[in-house]
């Protein structure tokens, strides 16, 4: 703004016939910064957009993806970017196809094979990636996980990633089980007759993995 104004009045100095034969930068005097801002940590927005299922962050994501790794800053460089760290990260892409990382765009489909090894890689311990799991919505306590109808017995027992759109719903993520160990799961329910009996079932089944 100040390098507009200062062009503008130069331009109309003009008009009265005074020329400006040349401009210099001022220097501020010396100061102090009275206030600052500083955004939250990339991992504590990924934790944000994957409990709550944030469709805008997820794209974002995708794009700082594509820059990352070069390509360009665009739905078709994020999708591209987004495929190459599942390759690199040795997860399948066969029968995957993004039309963006939003989720949101029609024509993206994938397998439970890539949602179950994303899971799989979530939960090697000592990992890059093992953060995402501990970002996931919790049953019973944060997140997406808050809508849905799981037994009160499996509080904090189910980490899950939800999905839902007019002619799909779905959910992955992994679960403690009482008897011990961790158990990974995906699961994929297209065009339901009935949507939300569709995700009733999901619940149920999902809500019954703790005590397998």
């Amino acid at each position: 703004p100040a390098a507009d104004t200062a062009t503008e009045f130069a331009r109309q100095l003009g008009e009265q016939g005074i020329t400006v034969t040349s401009t210099a930068e001022g220097k501020a005097p010396e100061s102090k910064p009275i206030a600052s801002v500083s955004s939250a940590k990339l991992s504590e927005i990924m934790s944000f957009m994957l409990k709550n299922s944030n469709n805008t962050e997820a794209e974002l994501f995708g794009r700082l993806t594509a820059i990352k790794t070069g390509q360009d800053n665009s739905p078709e460089g994020a999708t591209k970017a987004v495929k190459s760290i599942l390759e690199a990260h040795g997860i399948t892409t066969t029968g995957l196809t993004m039309a963006d990382c939003s989720g949101l765009s029609t024509g993206t489909q994938l397998t439970v094979e890539t949602l179950m090894q994303t899971q799989s890689k979530y939960a090697q311990t000592g990992t890059a990636v093992a953060p995402a799991s501990e970002a996931l919505a919790v049953s019973g306590l944060s997140g997406t996980a808050l809508h849905h109808t799981f037994p009160s017995s499996t509080n904090g027992l189910i980490r899950l990633k939800t999905g839902t759109l007019d002619t799909v719903t779905s959910m992955t993520g992994n679960v403690s089980r009482t008897k011990g160990g961790v158990l990974t799961f995906a699961i994929i329910i297209n065009n339901p007759a009935n949507m939300w009996s569709a995700i009733q079932a999901l619940d149920h089944l999902v809500g019954q993995l703790p005590e397998l």
